[in-house]
């Protein structure tokens, strides 16, 4: 089973196109997609950045520098694209996905 669309606040997440629509729409790479996906299943609790390597990347070479990268290019997008919502935290903080 795949969930193949999510929303939260005033966006939706097309997992299967790879596109985030708000006012307007924005392509996302896959693991964007993953990312967005995880938060937006967990939105109701803070999520440290194993958490989501774990299981967004999971078995594969990465870093919680990689995950804050991600979360940077989301948030970029999520502003292009004039959402209501942003990721919270940073390197050294849990990340939430929150509207604002």
């Amino acid at each position: 089973y795949r969930v193949h669309s999510l929303s939260f606040a005033n966006r939706r997440l097309d997992a299967e196109a790879s596109e985030l629509q708000a006012h307007n729409t924005i392509s996302l790479a896959q693991k964007e997609v993953r990312l967005l996906s995880c938060l937006i299943a967990n939105v109701d609790r803070s999520l440290d950045a194993q958490e989501l390597l774990d299981e967004v990347w999971g078995g594969e070479a990465a870093s919680p520098q990689v995950v804050w990268m991600y979360i940077n290019f989301l948030n970029d997008k999520l502003r292009s694209i004039q959402a209501n919502a942003t990721i919270e935290g940073d390197r050294e903080h849990p990340y939430a996905l929150r509207e604002i």
